[in-house]
């Protein structure tokens, strides 16, 4: 029976995510590589401005996702739950709901954009982001399951610093791969 249900609510879930998600960039940092256009060795860390790495310290490549996001989180109940790890705080967070084949890690970017073509080209790769909206940074990584993995909820920290700076790299890397 769970099983039924899963494929059910995982059905529903892709629907949902088609109907009203959003796409956003996302940086997917291969953590077997350091950047070689920034990476020190010496201080072990990365340049937060390098056109390579979005400042992860690793070989990054650009992807198209299509996702839901928000900065609420609630259960079925009358009070709102934050749903954070110890340690972390709830304010200042976004939550991004996406695929389970997506497999976000941990501090890989998502950029919030603008795009110069419609929703529905964006898939067909003519669309290129125009305006960088928000930057954000992958914290932890929750699945959600009935009977099977329905999708993930990324809980994100919010990039403060050089935003900025983040725009114009984006505007002029390309996105490799699209992603539903």
């Amino acid at each position: 029976m769970s099983n039924i249900l899963g494929l059910d609510s995982l059905n529903v879930y892709h629907d949902l995510i088609e109907r009203i998600g959003v796409w956003i960039i996302y940086t997917r940092s291969d953590h077997r590589f350091r950047c070689r256009d920034c990476w020190n060795y010496w201080t072990n860390d990365g340049k937060m401005n390098c056109d390579s790495c979005f400042g992860t310290g690793y070989v990054t490549n650009l992807e198209r996702w299509k996702v839901f996001y928000t900065n609420r989180v609630s259960r079925n109940a009358g009070i709102e739950v934050p749903l954070t790890r110890a340690g972390f705080s709830p304010e200042n967070m976004v939550y991004i709901f996406s695929r389970t084949d997506h497999e976000p890690q941990v501090q890989d970017r998502i950029f919030i954009v603008e795009w110069d073509v419609p929703r529905d080209d964006i898939p067909k790769k003519e669309g290129r982001p125009t305006r960088l909206v928000q930057a954000l940074r992958v914290l932890y990584v929750e699945p959600f399951f009935i009977g099977q993995q329905i999708y993930l909820l990324n809980h994100m920290g919010i990039i403060q610093e050089d935003i900025d700076v983040f725009e114009p790299i984006l505007m002029r890397t390309p996105i490799t791969t699209n992603i539903l």
